[in-house]
């Protein structure tokens, strides 16, 4: 029996319009490209760190913190974020997903700055479905 409140956490788009990541890794410009499509915060931070991964040449990982709310972006070695400056900057994900894009920003950590996505939390206790026939 479930005895816990649930969350569930959504709205993540990727369009044609958001689908663009660009960094330096100290070798010039690279860009990421998201897959199109609806995303759960955990599936975009697979997503992202997928996308970057096979671009890049560093490690990278992206993580979501249910509590906060916010994505966190960690890499092997710095590596600048071209938030701002990028060539793709028009079309890039990161006000969608919570990260403050007017300058770039070098480091190994970067963590949004406000939520990713919206919230549903049901007021009542989630009940398990049982078909008219078998009551």
């Amino acid at each position: 029996m479930i005895t816990t409140y649930s969350k569930f956490y959504y709205g993540i788009e990727i369009t044609e319009l958001n689908a663009r990541i660009d960094f330096d890794e100290g070798s010039g410009e690279l860009t990421a490209v998201l897959d199109l499509g609806t995303y759960t915060p955990e599936e975009i931070a697979d997503e992202i760190a997928l996308q970057l991964n096979d671009t890049g040449t560093f490690t990278y990982t992206c993580t979501f913190n249910r509590t906060t709310k916010l994505l966190t972006i960690t890499s092997s070695s710095a590596v600048e974020i071209l938030f701002d400056t990028g060539t793709h900057a028009a079309v890039s994900p990161w006000e969608d997903l919570g990260f403050d894009d007017s300058a770039d920003e070098t480091d190994t950590s970067f963590v949004a700055t406000s939520a990713c996505c919206s919230e549903y939390a049901p007021q009542f206790i989630l009940q398990s479905y049982t078909p008219v026939e078998h009551m």
